[in-house]
Order: C-alpha cells, then structure tokens, then sequence
C-alpha cells in the first residue's frame, strides 16, 4: 500500500545523509581557510545548499533508475510504494541536479573561482555517470566515490595552497572509503557474500589511511599529530569489529546496520580534518550533525 508522501519524499532524498554531505563541505572550508582562502559565511551557505542539493538529486536519481528492481526487491521503497510517482521522482532529481549546479556556478563566479566552477559541472556529470551508466558495473563503487571526492574538492577549490600534494590526500582517501561503502552494500538485500563484505572493509582501512597521510605530511597543524593518528585509528578499529559482527551473519538486517554506520562516520572523518587544521573548537560543529543524522536514521533509511 502506498505509504505517507511526505516520507516518501523524505526517504527518496536519504535526509539523513545530506548531513554528511554537508559535514565534507564544512570540512573541506576548514582545510582551504587553513591554508589561505576558505569560503566566506555567504558562499560557505551556498556550497552547502549546492552539496545538499546534488547529492539529494544523485540518490532522487538512483531510486528512478532502480525502480523495476526496487519492485520486486525492495516494494517498501518509496517509488514502488505508490507514496512518490516514478515521473514526480525524475522531476524532483532534475529540479535538484539542476539548482545544485546552479548555485556552485553562483559560488564560482561571486569567488572569481575557475576551479570550483569546473568541479562543481564535473561533480553534476559525475552523478549522471554513476546513476546512468556505471551503478551496476564493476566501476560502480569507484564512481561513487568520485562523486564523494569531488565534493570534497568542491569546497577546498578556493583555496590555490589547497591543491599542494598533502591536500589531495582528504578527497582522495574519503572517495576510497565511500567506494568501500558501495561494496559493502553490494548485497544487502539478500544474504551478503562475504567477500563484499570484506572488499569494503579493506578499502575503509585504505581509505582511513589514505585520509590520514594528510596529517602527516601537513605543517601547521592545531593539535599533535598522534592525537591524529589515534582518532582515525580508532575509527578504523569500530568499523573492523562491526564487519566482523556483519560478516559472522551476514543477514541483511546487520549488513544495512553496518553501512548506515559506515555512513555517519564520514562526519566523524570529516570533523578529524578540522580538528587537525584548526583544534577541536571548530571540530564539534562539523561531529554535531552526526546527531540530527543519527536521530532521522531512526526513522528514515540511508542506503
């Protein structure tokens, strides 16, 4: 039966993961303002709202093109439901594509900024890529994490000391650990294999280590270096210890449990960055939207 509409709608856009999106533009403005060039509060909103606005057009996007397989696999979903029309969903998605675009083109031309205007095109056509062409290949999870970087690189673009070697470490390791997401969720809709399982997990661990060769390379970092290390090692060490609970029984139910984590602990990545760049005054912000994402996680799925 077809459910409520607005938690159709809700749902269709994962509103619990825009915080995250959100959590990487705020991270990667930290990390550009730490080294010259950052946002101001007015672009700062608009890179937001653009992030937001694009990855809830992406998500708006795949249950459009997953809407066959959603009938028969997943008919709670919101386009299979009845709550949203698949033809609202595709308007939705375009509508939110477009403005998402639109606004980091706004941002580009107000910051006189040539990278973020060519990253802001390149992370919209990046969403049509995974979405259209690539989702149920091989390359699926490497796309999606391509989208994750770019967003990354979306806010950091300002900043031209951002683009140094240790800067490409951030966006680099976040689009490996989201890849790692990907693989994980391969199967979580039926008993998982174990391999997906333990595929994602290595990239998480890559990716973490990957995320952390920033902090080892940059100079002028707020905090001591293994206070760094420490933070991305333990959240390494949770999500190790929550694969092995996924993979001792692999029901969807654990599976889709240990990817909503994996998820919100992109905030937790996100506000490490801050944390190094510029101490942990700045870094509660960023880690306090895990809560509001925590919180309609309860309610509302985000895989």
């Amino acid at each position: 039966m077809p459910t409520d509409p607005i938690r159709g709608y809700l749902q269709l856009i994962r509103l619990p993961n825009l915080f995250t999106t959100a959590a990487d533009v705020l991270a990667g403005t930290a990390v550009a303002a730490a080294a010259g060039s950052g946002a101001n509060g007015g672009t700062l909103s608009g890179l937001v709202l653009s992030s937001v606005c694009l990855y809830a057009g992406g998500v708006a996007l795949n249950d459009w093109v997953d809407r066959d397989r959603d009938a028969v696999e997943a008919p709670h979903r919101p386009i299979p439901s009845g709550a949203v029309s698949a033809a609202a969903a595709l308007r939705l998605a375009v509508f939110l594509l477009t403005t998402g675009t639109l606004i980091a083109l706004m941002v580009a031309f107000v910051l006189a900024s040539q990278a973020t205007a060519v990253i802001a095109v390149g992370l919209t056509l990046s969403i049509l890529f995974y979405n259209l062409l690539a989702k149920e290949r091989a390359i699926g999870p490497a796309a999606m994490g391509l989208c994750r970087s770019l967003n990354w690189m979306l806010a950091m673009s300002p900043a031209a000391a951002a683009w140094l070697l240790p800067h490409w470490a951030l966006p680099l390791g976040m689009g490996i650990y989201i890849a790692g997401i990907s693989w994980f969720a391969r199967q979580e809709r039926t008993l998982a294999a174990r391999f997906y399982l333990a595929f994602g997990w290595s990239h998480w661990i890559v990716g973490i280590a990957v995320f952390g060769m920033f902090g080892l390379a940059y100079q002028n970092v707020a905090v001591d270096r293994w206070r760094w290390v420490a933070l991305l090692g333990l959240i390494a060490l949770w999500l190790t210890v929550r694969t092995l609970w996924a993979i001792q029984d692999p029901q969807p139910r654990r599976v889709q449990l240990v990817v909503t984590q994996a998820i919100l602990a992109v905030v937790v990545l996100d506000a490490a960055a801050v944390f190094l760049v510029a101490g942990p005054i700045f870094a509660v912000p960023v880690l306090a939207l895990i809560l509001p994402a925590g919180w309609l996680g309860r309610w509302l799925y985000s895989t």
